[in-house]
Formats: C-alpha cells, sequence, structure tokens
C-alpha cells in the first residue's frame, strides 16, 4: 500500500502537468517583405528576361528567367515557454524568400535570391539577406550581402543566409575592362586562386567562372 501511494504522489505532479500544460500556442510576430527599396537598389535592375555572356574564345551563353517565385517561409525565434514534458512554445515570424532562377543550354545557373531573416534569432536584427548565385557540378559561387532592416545603408553580416562576407575591390580589371567597386567571392573547393563570381551594384554578376575555370563576362 505504501509503495502504490509513493507511486501515486511521484507520478500525480507531472500528470496534471501533462493534462493541463503551462504554455500556450506559438506567438505569431509577424508576416515580413523585403522592403521595396531594398529591391530597388540591390534586384530590381539587375532581373532581365535573359543575361548574355561572353568568354574570351567569343563563345556566347544566354540565361533565360525560368521561374520567379516567392513564398513565406516559417522562422522560429526560440522558445518563450518551457513547461516540462513536451510544454513549450515557441515566438515564430514569417518572412519573405524570394528566388529569382537563370537556365542556359550550359550546365551553369544562376540564382538571386531576397530573403527576410534575422540574427540570433532576435527580432531587433531583423535583416535582408540578398544573394547572387551560380551553380553547376564541382563548380559555383556565391556573393551574399546583408541589410540591417532598421537602417538599410548598414551591413548585417550574421544572417542565417549570409555564407561569408565578399571581398571588395574599388577598382578591378576583368577581361582588359576596369570596372569600379567589385563584390567577389571564391568557390569553396576551387582547384585555383581566382575568384569564380565577380558583382557590381546595378549589374549583377559581371562574371562568373565555368568548371574548366573559364572566364565568362557579361554583356551589357
Amino acid at each position: 500500500m505504501k509503495e502504490f501511494l509513493r507511486f501515486i504522489l511521484f507520478f500525480t505532479p507531472m500528470l496534471l502537468e501533462s493534462c493541463f500544460p503551462k504554455c500556450g500556442k506559438n506567438t505569431f510576430m509577424g508576416k515580413y517583405d523585403v522592403s521595396e527599396s531594398v529591391k530597388e537598389y540591390w534586384v530590381n535592375p539587375v532581373v532581365k528576361e535573359k543575361l548574355t555572356y561572353v568568354n574570351d574564345k567569343n563563345d556566347t551563353v544566354v540565361f533565360i528567367k525560368s521561374s520567379n517565385n516567392k513564398r513565406y517561409d516559417y522562422n522560429s525565434l526560440g522558445q518563450n515557454c518551457n513547461g516540462g514534458w513536451g510544454d513549450s512554445s515557441e515566438d515564430y515570424y514569417e518572412g519573405e524568400y524570394t528566388s529569382i532562377v537563370y537556365e542556359s543550354n550550359s550546365d551553369i545557373s544562376i540564382e538571386i535570391r531576397a530573403i527576410v531573416s534575422a540574427a540570433q534569432a532576435n527580432m531587433d536584427s531583423l535583416g535582408y539577406a540578398i544573394t547572387f548565385s551560380t551553380y553547376g557540378p564541382g563548380v559555383g559561387a556565391t556573393v551574399s550581402f546583408g541589410i540591417l532592416a532598421s537602417d538599410e545603408t548598414q551591413f548585417i553580416w550574421d544572417l542565417f543566409w549570409i555564407n561569408r562576407i565578399p571581398d571588395f575591390s574599388a577598382e578591378l580589371e576583368i577581361n582588359e575592362t576596369k570596372y569600379s567597386n567589385i563584390y567577389y567571392s571564391y568557390h569553396t573547393t576551387s582547384q585555383i586562386n581566382e575568384p569564380s563570381i565577380y558583382f557590381q551594384k546595378q549589374k549583377g554578376i559581371i562574371a562568373y567562372r565555368d568548371s574548366n575555370f573559364n572566364l565568362w563576362y557579361l554583356v551589357d
């Protein structure tokens, strides 16, 4: 009998906790879009129906815009309550995820993304991740920018979608043409110590390397 009473006394609080949870539903903090001003400055000028590139042999590859998709993703901001025994709740928001993809008859594709993200699951550090990428077998690279939502003149680099801070050059010569204010990045496993992607504001990806390390240049 005593053993039974001990059993009841031990498990009753747990049963009550499971029947009457302390935490309620997850708390929705809002639905957020990438601001129109950021899109106007970073994305819209470089989005066209097609992008044409040439190499130093005068070969040409044309990328056609194949998709332009927008969705809202669930983003957790962490627990706001933990009542134990599986009883918990969290704050969350829904953030825009826009992806614009270009395809060609080569093995390379191009993607431009505009994403709402919060650094360290903190709404005070809400930002916009703007990424420009090339993809292909054994090749590809990304130039990423994180823009602080509360002050769009400021970069924020610890957003989830930021792979690395891009390198920057105030002036750079590519294929005997001088460019100003160029951002560039490397393929993570590249066999050559040369950038795999070059980006300029208002123009987008101005040059990239293919799987044979050949450099392709944007035709205006």
